[in-house]
């Protein structure tokens, strides 16, 4: 396991250019709804809204005068509960700079408050009691005050677009619990600054505590989002998974064939669904998606503004007011991998792909035999075509999905039968992508590609693994339930070396010449194994 270590972030005066200081409160200026420009929503310091801009920039809080850090804060005053108690004013001490320790005093002779806290915190010396945790705070402690890193002056502020705020139909605004957190110690830094420097006493060591306070708030924050009940660092960050990996139930192969010259599954190739697919491969959903359908739709130049075709006029529309949820959704990474897992999870398939309701990202022109995508830049050439316009409608999700598919020529991964016992376990293979289980042969007009594998709307949508049935014995698996793992590669170079693989006797031979897999196979033992065949209508 990869041992990641999260550091706190501490500003350097070179460094500070770049990154812009946030000094109000307010959200949005006054009588208006621009962000305001200095404010933690500002576009000036975190970018333009829907931008990559705004989810890298940070900005900071420029916090008037030292406060501890907040990591050392929290080990020292959980580990020594006395330290805890003179920062909040509740117990009185003298500094001894022999011993480098607070000796316990009384309200006469002795201090308290968070400012004689810090004034003698840099010459402190933390008492071993010879435990591990002890030793460790001692050793973080020196690298802290020899690296003058014990206490902070400024305290980062996280990109806009990780926290950004959304407005509800009602007006009311709502904003990540984290906003509330930066607002109360900006809210208290700004009184802090207003009260100038030379001001001291009780009332300042207690806006210096609840400043400190709502540090430690934060810092509690951000470490529960790591290490909480989500566990983001083990989930996310170290954890033992394969990216863009799928596991599938495995089914029988339920191809038919009128012609022998249609049969284009070979011993090495397997049937794969459109989920299954698109999840394996996506970076390449995403680039795809914005390439051949959403680019011709929003305007990236102006966030919240989209062109569709009216389905009853074929006439393109402009709007500029798509919510910002809706634009989020086909615009943002995030948006579009949770739309596959959303159309997945809730079989949405056949369902036509609308930014908002009567609004398609694209129509289609289907006559049974061909298929024409009609988008907002090419519409205005294809309706010369005098097309009928009975068989137009908005495109669904399981023909965006394919189309998407057909851009590659072919497809090659991994299949893997877990437990892995033997070689036969884990065998490189080539898909078949089938979005429904009786699918048509068409020729798509806009792209100028024939293929016998368009989805049939009336049909159910494939989501399943057919590997090889001559694959399936060495696998030790069976159709009662049994699940492998698929891994989509991604690069030409891998498909390349499959396809050699494929070619190479070894493959096939093992080394006593014994034939590894074979299309040959008992027949008692295929009818055990395809019990639970599907037929062509997709029936158990």
């Amino acid at each position: 396991m990869v041992k990641h270590s999260i550091k706190v972030f501490f500003y350097k005066e070179h460094t500070l250019p770049v990154i812009r200081r946030v000094s109000s409160v307010a959200i949005f200026t006054a009588s208006s709804d621009n962000f305001h420009p200095e404010g933690l929503f500002s576009e000036e310091i975190f970018g333009t809204l829907h931008t990559k801009e705004r989810n890298e920039s940070e900005g900071y809080i420029d916090l008037v005068r030292n406060f501890v850090n907040q990591e050392l804060f929290y080990k020292i005053t959980s580990a020594i509960s006395q330290h805890k108690d003179i920062v909040r004013g509740k117990t009185y001490v003298k500094f001894n700079e022999k011993t480098g320790v607070f000796d316990l005093s009384n309200g006469e002779d002795g201090y308290t408050g968070y400012t004689y806290y810090v004034t003698h915190l840099s010459k402190l010396k933390i008492p071993s009691t010879g435990t591990a945790s002890r030793k460790e705070l001692i050793n973080q402690f020196k690298i802290a005050k020899d690296s003058d890193r014990i206490f902070i002056n400024r305290l980062s502020v996280i990109p806009a677009g990780l926290r950004d705020i959304t407005i509800e139909k009602s007006g009311q605004i709502q904003k990540d619990e984290v906003n509330d957190i930066y607002i109360k110690i900006l809210s208290n830094v700004n009184l802090l600054e207003n009260m100038g420097m030379n001001i001291s006493g009780k009332n300042i060591d207690n806006l210096l505590y609840t400043i400190q306070m709502g540090m430690q708030e934060l810092h509690s924050f951000f470490d529960n989002l790591l290490n909480g009940k989500n566990k983001i660092r083990e989930s996310y960050l170290v954890k033992k998974t394969v990216d863009y990996g799928t596991r599938n139930v495995i089914v029988a192969h339920s191809r038919k064939y009128s012609n022998i010259n249609d049969v284009d599954i070979t011993m090495n190739d397997s049937i794969i669904g459109l989920y299954q697919i698109l999840k394996g491969t996506e970076p390449q959903y995403l680039y795809l998606f914005e390439k051949h359908f959403l680019s011709k739709v929003f305007d990236k130049t102006s966030p919240g503004r989209m062109r569709y075709i009216d389905p009853k006029t074929l006439k393109v529309i402009d709007i500029i007011d798509i919510d910002q949820k809706s634009y989020d959704v086909y615009n943002t990474d995030k948006g579009l991998t949770d739309l596959l897992s959303k159309v997945y999870k809730n079989d949405n398939f056949k369902k036509p792909v609308e930014v908002k309701p009567g609004k398609p990202i694209a129509l289609v022109y289907d006559n049974e035999v061909e298929i024409l995508v009609l988008t907002p830049d090419n519409v205005h050439e294809i309706i010369n075509l005098s097309l009928d316009p009975k068989k137009i409608r908005p495109i669904t999700f399981v023909e965006v999905f394919y189309l998407l598919t057909i851009h590659r020529d072919k497809y090659y991964g991994v299949l893997t039968r877990h437990p892995v016992a033997h070689e036969g376990n884990t065998y490189p293979t080539r898909f078949s992508v089938k979005p429904t289980f009786i699918t048509r042969k068409v020729k798509i007009l806009d792209l100028d590609i024939e293929t016998k594998n368009y989805p049939i709307l009336g049909k159910p949508i494939y989501n399943a693994l057919a590997p090889h049935f001559s694959k399936v014995k060495n696998a030790g698996a069976d159709f009662d339930g049994d699940v492998e793992t698929s891994l989509i590669l991604q690069t030409t170079e891998s498909d390349k070396s499959v396809e050699s693989l494929f070619n190479n006797v070894s493959f096939y031979v093992d080394m006593y010449g014994g034939i590894i897999s074979s299309n040959n196979d008992d027949v008692i033992a295929t009818i055990e194994r395809t019990i639970n065949y599907y037929d062509t209508e997709g029936v158990k």
